[in-house]
């Protein structure tokens, strides 16, 4: 069924907290890949997370706190991730290659062994910040500062049963949180697949929902170059009305998805960036509006005024992540038009002649 979504933006009220630190977030951050078990090689310290802010805004990571319940890492604050950008944390400054990216060496934007962000020392042998072996159940957690859940995944669930923890307050700079993982309603995505000895989990797309497990690591860089393969999500984008009329019709867009088992990735989520400055560039001064559709197979979106935009939208698990940018045109007063008459003075086969 097509459900229409009909949005106006009006300015300020589509412009959230604005720079109010924590509440900076315009962008859709996840755990996009990690390697819980290092080669001997590379050593322990070369357990790394990345993370990734697939947009289409900035955000603010500043006080999130990366967790599987025994340990957590508590990200500086305003720590700006633009979109697209990675941010990896390990608990080394360095990966030489091979150990974070089969291409280059590749530097650790937070070094969890020396930051003085975590709620106590990681250990820098044997297991470390993740359990090694194959049957180890390996679980990660991103919370924001008031502990709302912004990623998680699980090799399996149940995860492992952990103890209470205070989280580090990062040198003042952030507010400790105390919790219990294990005993959090926390829905997780399932990885399913056994841990492998020099083996990053990675999602098989940037954004996705599926997961692959692969030597072929590639920290602080896509995983589209090498997992390879197709989302199980088509995405198809329309712009349905191109231009803002200067009436009640405005711009609007329609997005249609297929595959497989729709329902189970209903309601769909977006996040329409509008470029209010006009500079091309989706900063914290723009606007951003959230919306909701649980109608399939498609979602569309008016009440657009004219201007440039960038939508991003996911499933209900909150991967399948895509990205579309486009313009609606703006509304465009007419010119003034003077009508003149005129008469045929002179006609010949060859000319018309008007007086």
């Amino acid at each position: 069924m097509n459900h229409r979504i009909q949005k106006l933006l009006m300015g300020g009220l589509c412009l959230l907290l604005g720079f109010l630190g924590h509440a900076q977030s315009y962008g859709k951050v996840v755990i996009n890949e990690y390697m819980p078990w290092p080669s001997a090689s590379c050593g322990t310290t070369s357990e790394f997370v990345e993370l990734l802010n697939f947009g289409p805004g900035p955000t603010n990571i500043g006080c999130y706190i990366l967790t599987n319940g025994k340990y957590s890492v508590t990200i500086p604050p305003n720590t700006i991730l633009l979109p697209g950008q990675f941010y990896l944390i390990a608990g080394q400054n360095n990966l030489p290659i091979g150990c974070g990216n089969i291409d280059s060496a590749v530097r650790a934007d937070l070094n969890w062994s020396t930051c003085g962000c975590t709620n106590v020392a990681i250990p820098t042998s044997g297991d470390g910040f993740m359990t090694d072996g194959g049957p180890a159940n390996v679980n990660l957690v991103l919370f924001d500062p008031s502990l709302n859940v912004v990623d998680a995944v699980t090799r399996e669930t149940p995860v492992p049963v952990v103890s209470g923890i205070t989280t580090s307050n990062v040198s003042n700079g952030c507010t400790r949180k105390s919790f219990v993982l294990s005993s959090m309603t926390i829905d997780y995505e399932t990885l399913g697949m056994s841990t492998g000895k020099s083996n990053s989990f990675a999602r098989k797309l940037d954004g996705d929902c599926e997961w692959i497990k692969q030597p072929q690591v590639s920290a602080h860089a896509s995983n589209n170059k090498t997992s390879g393969g197709t989302s199980s999500l088509v995405y198809q984008f329309n712009i349905t009305n191109s231009m803002d009329m200067c009436t009640t019709v405005r711009g609007s867009v329609n997005i249609s998805v297929s595959g497989s088992n729709l329902s189970t990735y209903f309601p769909m989520n977006y996040t329409l960036a509008r470029d209010v400055d006009n500079n091309s560039v989706f900063d914290f001064s723009d606007s951003y509006t959230y919306g909701t559709d649980a109608s399939i197979p498609d979602t569309t979106i008016g009440g657009l005024p004219g201007g440039q935009y960038i939508v991003t939208v996911g499933s209900s698990k909150g991967c399948d992540l895509k990205s579309f940018p486009f313009s609606i045109l703006p509304c465009q007063s007419l010119l003034p038009i003077k009508l003149l008459d005129f008469s045929l003075a002179v006609s010949t086969p060859e000319t018309h002649t008007f007086a």
